[in-house]
């Protein structure tokens, strides 16, 4: 089972540190959240989705090369 797996399959989820990584760029985008990681995955996802994320080069990068040039991995649980 990957890690992915894990945290998207189990109902408790875990806080921690995670990657959001573009592909194409190499560029990264590390967060920490004490709430479950994939709770606020959603709320990077939902947000770039609206075009409304806090981080500009994120936002720019989504805009440009589109959610599947991107990738999300846990980095610390």
């Amino acid at each position: 089972m990957s890690i992915l797996s894990w945290i998207f399959g189990n109902p408790t989820s875990h806080p921690g540190v995670y990657r959001i990584r573009n592909t194409i760029t190499g560029r990264e985008y590390i967060g920490g959240t004490s709430r479950p990681i994939r709770t606020r995955w959603r709320q990077h996802k939902n947000n770039l989705k609206c075009n409304r994320h806090m981080n500009r080069l994120l936002q720019q990068d989504w805009n440009t090369y589109g959610a599947d040039a991107f990738e999300f991995s846990v980095i610390e649980v």
